[in-house]
């Protein structure tokens, strides 16, 4: 018995550590580690803070219907692609053509649209805000059909041209929505 006593003795001389001390020094790893996890949690929040719960932004639109500021799209626009995210960011920046053009994915008589441009925006705020829609995210044609008017725009053509266009290559593919046709 007296050597095993001094077995211990001469090991806890040499440094050996004992239970404690490995205990304390596993739970201060761990306490380590959570703090990151929380530190990296809070950031990754903080850099989504853009998008609110229901679907809003801030942003100034100009006359021409250019924000002055980039606005936060929401996440099922960031996630949807270039395109999506190209067609999105058209419709904020401008509303004044896509109000014109007709959507014809059905999304009149199941979401009550009236136009392709609210197929990416649901109400354009008096406080500055943009109410978004979602379903302009998960449907091909809706986002087609405003980089067309995004691309015939950008070639200078009016209003009635993009409309006229738009109703030859889409008109027989589906219901269009109840859009006013554009003045002269």
């Amino acid at each position: 018995m007296g050597r095993k006593r001094h077995a211990t003795q001469d090991s806890m001389k040499h440094g050996a550590h004992n239970n404690s001390t490995f205990r304390f020094k596993g739970i201060a790893y761990l306490l380590v580690a959570a703090i990151a996890v929380v530190t990296i949690g809070a950031a990754a929040t903080m850099a989504f803070r853009g998008e609110s719960s229901d679907n809003t932004a801030t942003m100034t639109p100009t006359a021409m219907g250019t924000p002055q500021k980039t606005v936060a799209l929401p996440t099922y626009a960031r996630s949807g692609g270039t395109k999506v995210q190209e067609a999105y960011q058209y419709a904020v920046d401008r509303q004044e053509i896509l109000q014109w053009v007709p959507c014809y994915c059905g999304c009149g008589g199941h979401a009550g649209h009236r136009s392709n441009e609210n197929c990416f925006v649901q109400a354009f705020n008096a406080d500055g805000s943009i109410a978004f829609d979602n379903h302009g995210a998960s449907c091909d044609m809706c986002v087609e059909l405003a980089l067309d008017a995004k691309k015939l725009a950008s070639q200078g053509k009016s209003l009635r041209d993009i409309r006229n266009y738009v109703q030859s290559k889409y008109g027989n593919l589906g219901p269009a929505t109840n859009t006013p046709y554009p003045p002269a």
